[in-house]
């Protein structure tokens, strides 16, 4: 019922023209194949056609969701398993929107209607199957109260209300019908079950590949209730067939598109396992994942009572939540952009409600009711509590720091908030002198020169030219900095291109760049000074690096004088 009010209302504001964009960002990325291939009939993207969309509907949303790099061409990077279980709700719209006489572009008023009624529907399938699988291990009473903590005591309330646009309320879904039909296999021994999670399995993986981690749950059970068999076999390379199955269109879209059969990764981050941010992941105030959903710091104890009642399920999902934690943290944007604390983790929810549900059935003495069920009503007050301020701007979706999340605890009003103390706006380049004004900012600002080139610089004709290489973490005192590179410089052709680059690069990618034109459109024969501004970003990994280098595209001659990098940095410590 309290996701049935807050989607009715979104759709309030859908129909009276308040919010009209449907989705843009991530959102858009995965959505965006059903509008194209209704439209267009072929997946072959454009960058024109994706932006008009968000121009249209979606104020200043830039549409960055298409990359080429060595492909034939452009290839959207969000991958199509979403776009499925949209596609039902999708095709009624369509419907609507031709019966109506509205825009059929897949983001006019019927199309947005059908989009929340889709992801209500979701809500309650998912919560559904999640009372049913953990029926399998608990009493109702326990049931019932474990599916109110999942929904309303941990950052699932945030994403199934205002993040409805991304993966994880379905992947919530459908990781709890696919352990539904899995258990019921083994508990029953219906073929059409196991089926039903194969498909199901599938649909996750094509969402998400990372999904794939998913896999080692029914291999440990199936393996502990066939045994080594030619069953066990069977049932095992039908799963993996069915997941191939499933991502057959995938993979046929890579390879007509893109000239490829696999496309691992067209981000800019990647999965590094062997530099994973588990602190960061789990604790920081930033997005750390038990401090913005304490609930599952209980977590423990319902392993250890799960290791003494069933010590196949325990070994499965311990070993599951472990490497899927560990593989989470090791993406390089482990704060997964906006959001709430860790919304990579409501994936999985359906299978930590169980441990939960084995210490809410656990709890016979009076003391131990009473203990617990405080700490619960703690963390589940404290989640919404915390949801309503991040929704008004008080608790911040992706700059949270220590200081800011003490200052503002317990506050409502947003006026008596301020934001000095979050990390930097990066898109921001006036901040340290808005920040120089608090005289009571607790922090230090520093400016110094960390790089400056005294000799000449004549790129050769037509190639690069390195101006050097720097180590971000021994050069700079922290990532919140910002970079001033003063230039004079000359040119003797306005005609053609000549560009300063300036990129942040790990061993993995180049994950940053900022760059200036020294000749296209500049007053040729005279000296000019000119001066790029920018902040660096997150920075990776220790041994991350910018790279410098002037790239003469044409056949400019172009003598650079000058050229020196300020840093000013804000030191927390």
């Amino acid at each position: 019922m309290v996701f049935a009010f807050t989607t009715f209302d979104k759709i309030s504001d859908v129909t009276s023209g308040q919010k009209p964009c449907l989705c843009a960002y991530d959102g858009y990325g995965y959505y965006s194949y059903l509008p194209r291939i209704y439209e267009k009939g072929d997946l072959k993207f454009d960058q024109e056609w994706m932006q008009r969309r968000q121009d249209q509907y979606c104020f200043r949303a830039h549409a960055y969701q298409l990359e080429k790099r060595n492909l034939k061409a452009d290839v959207n990077i969000y991958h199509m398993g979403l776009s499925f279980a949209l596609l039902p709700s999708y095709a009624i719209s369509d419907i609507a929107a031709r019966i109506g006489g509205y825009p059929t572009d897949g983001f006019s008023t019927p199309y947005h209607v059908g989009y929340q009624l889709n992801a209500l529907l979701f809500i309650f399938l998912g919560l559904l199957y999640l009372r049913k699988l953990l029926h399998f291990f608990a009493s109702e009473t326990a049931t019932i109260i474990t599916l109110i903590l999942v929904t309303l005591g941990a950052n699932t309330y945030f994403i199934f209300n205002y993040q409805y646009d991304l993966p994880h309320l379905y992947l919530f879904t459908i990781n709890a019908a696919a352990l539904y039909h899995l258990m019921r296999f083994i508990k029953e021994d219906r073929a059409r079950s196991f089926w039903f999670f194969a498909i199901l399995f599938g649909l996750a993986v094509c969402i998400r590949p990372t999904q794939l981690v998913f896999g080692l749950i029914p291999f440990l059970l199936l393996l502990k209730e066939l045994g080594k068999t030619r069953k066990f076999v069977r049932h095992m390379l039908i799963l993996g067939g069915v997941v191939l199955l499933c991502n057959i269109p995938q993979l046929l879209y890579w390879k007509l598109v893109g000239g490829e059969w696999v496309i691992l990764n067209l981000h800019t981050e990647d999965i590094v396992l062997g530099d994973p941010n588990l602190y960061d992941f789990l604790f920081s105030y930033r997005k750390g994942w038990l401090l913005y959903s304490p609930l599952f710091l209980i977590l423990p104890v319902g392993f250890w009572i799960m290791y003494k009642k069933n010590r196949t399920l325990f070994w499965a999902i311990v070993s599951f939540g472990a490497i899927y934690i560990y593989v989470m943290s090791a993406w390089e944007c482990w704060w997964y952009a906006h959001s709430f604390g860790q919304r990579v983790m409501v994936d999985i929810y359906p299978i930590l409600a169980i441990p939960l549900a084995f210490v809410i059935d656990a709890l016979r003495t009076r003391t131990g009711q009473i203990g617990a069920g405080t700490f619960l009503a703690l963390c589940l007050t404290l989640n919404l509590y915390q949801s309503e301020q991040i929704r008004l701007g008080i608790l911040h979706s992706e700059r949270m720091t220590k200081e800011h999340y003490w200052l503002v605890f317990g506050k409502m009003d947003p006026k008596d908030i301020h934001h000095r103390y979050l990390l930097i706006d990066r898109g921001d380049l006036d901040w340290p002198r808005q920040l120089a004004k608090d005289k009571d900012l607790p922090f230090k600002i520093i400016s110094r020169t960390v790089y400056n080139r005294r000799t000449k610089a004549i790129p050769p004709l037509n190639g690069d030219m390195s101006l050097g290489k720097i180590n971000l973490y021994k050069t700079f005192e922290t990532d919140e900095t910002l970079l001033e590179v003063p230039l004079v410089f000359t040119t003797a052709d306005s005609a053609q291109s000549t560009v300063l680059r300036m990129e942040c690069v790990s061993r993995y990618n180049c994950y940053s760049w900022n760059s200036m034109e020294l000749s296209l459109g500049r007053r040729q024969g005279i000296e000019i000074y000119d001066t790029l501004r920018f902040n660096l970003p997150d920075v990776r990994h220790e041994a991350d690096s910018m790279q410098i280098y002037i790239q003469n595209i044409g056949s400019a001659a172009v003598e650079l004088k000058e050229f020196k990098i300020n840093a000013t940095s804000l030191i927390r410590k």
